[in-house]
């Protein structure tokens, strides 16, 4: 068999075979690498494919109502899913911020009188009791004896 000079040398099916095994390991280990880098995202990406699919429909009715305006309708779109997503959070910083003081207020007043008593029925506790309601006394106990937590536990001035 002459070769023309033109004509690229054939491979023997050995070596073709060879090269798409090859072929086939650098592309799965593309797509494993793809994985991995994308794999954060993915949670985000399947979010946003069903917030695409349950708005495509008010999406299509507000494209309808404003003559085509794609932007409008996708603008109108965009607000409300932020509004109804971020308006939880909002609420619960709001009510947080309003208790913030009633909670401050609760951390003073515990640093000041210690912990609540345990209730009488844990002293009645067969085998642990005594030590249970003793071990509920210890923080009181401690800070009367020792100054340096009263100092530690008192408001500053």
């Amino acid at each position: 068999m002459s070769q023309s000079p033109s004509s690229p040398p054939q491979k023997s099916s050995q070596a073709a075979r060879i090269e798409q095994w090859i072929a086939l390991a650098v592309l799965v280990v593309l797509i494993a690498g793809c994985y991995l880098v994308l794999q954060p995202f993915l949670s985000a990406v399947l979010w946003a494919i069903i917030l695409c699919c349950t708005t495509w429909p008010v999406f299509v009715r507000l494209q309808r109502l404003t003559r085509g305006g794609v932007t409008l309708a996708a603008l109108i779109v965009t607000l409300v899913v932020a509004l109804v997503v971020l308006a939880p959070f909002v609420i619960v910083g709001i009510s947080l911020a309003e208790n913030a003081n009633m909670l401050l207020e609760q951390g003073k007043r515990l640093m000041d009188e210690g912990p609540p008593d345990p209730p009488a029925w844990v002293g009645q506790i067969p085998l642990i009791g005594e030590r249970a309601a003793a071990a509920a006394q210890w923080p009181r106990r401690a800070r009367r004896s020792c100054p340096m937590l009263r100092r530690c536990s008192a408001r500053p001035t």
